[in-house]
C-alpha cells in the first residue's frame, strides 16, 4: 500500500517520461525515500539497540581529540576510511591525506576541547555531532566550530567516511 502511494506521488511529482518504468522509479525515488523515512521515524529505536557501539564511538571521538592535541597522525589515520571526504570550516574539500595534514598542523599553543558530543548509531552506520573549542593559554575561547562525522562499521572497526566542520562566529 505504501509502495503504491509513493509510486503514485513520485509519478505526479517527477512525471513518467517515455520509457521510464516503475522499477526505475522504485530504485531511484521510492527506495531512498523509504530509507529516509525509516531513519527519521525510528532513530531512537535503532540507536538504542547498540549501546556498546555508541560507547565505543564516544571513546573513539575522545581519542580523536587527543590525536589532534598530540599531533598524532598515526592514531588519527586509523580512524579515517581511505575513501574519506570532508569539508573544512573554510569550505575547502579534503580527502584523507589532506584531512590528516590539517588535523596535525594545529598550534601547540592552542588548547582544544569538545562539548555537546552526540552519537547516534543506525545499525552499521553512525552520526556524531559536537562542538570543538579552541582556547588560548589564558583559557579564553578564541575559536569554536561545530562538526559532524558519518561513520561506518567495517568488520570490527568504525571508520569516519564523511565529515564537515562549520566555524561558529564568536559573540
Amino acid at each position: 500500500m505504501i509502495y503504491h502511494f509513493l509510486l503514485s506521488c513520485s509519478k505526479r511529482v517527477f512525471g513518467q517520461p517515455e520509457g521510464l518504468n516503475s522499477v526505475y522509479l522504485f530504485m531511484k525515488v521510492i527506495t531512498p525515500a523509504l530509507i529516509l523515512i525509516l531513519l527519521v521515524a525510528s532513530p531512537r529505536a535503532v540507536g538504542q539497540a547498540d549501546a556498546s557501539s555508541e560507547q565505543f564511538i564516544t571513546n573513539m571521538i575522545d581519542q580523536h581529540l587527543l590525536g589532534m592535541i598530540n599531533h598524532d597522525r598515526e592514531v588519527l589515520a586509523k580512524m579515517y576510511d581511505d575513501g574519506f571526504h570532508g569539508v573544512l570550516g573554510s569550505g575547502s574539500q579534503v580527502d584523507k591525506p589532506k584531512m590528516l595534514e590539517f588535523l596535525v598542523s594545529g598550534s601547540p599553543h592552542i588548547l582544544l576541547s569538545h562539548e555537546e558530543v552526540k552519537v547516534t548509531v543506525f545499525g552499521n552506520m553512525a552520526v556524531v555531532t559536537g562542538k570543538i573549542l579552541s582556547k588560548g593559554k589564558t583559557g579564553s575561547v578564541i575559536g569554536k566550530s561545530r562538526f559532524i562525522h558519518v561513520l561506518v562499521k567495517r568488520g570490527e572497526d568504525w571508520k569516519i567516511i564523511e565529515g564537515q566542520s562549520t566555524v561558529v562566529v564568536l559573540e
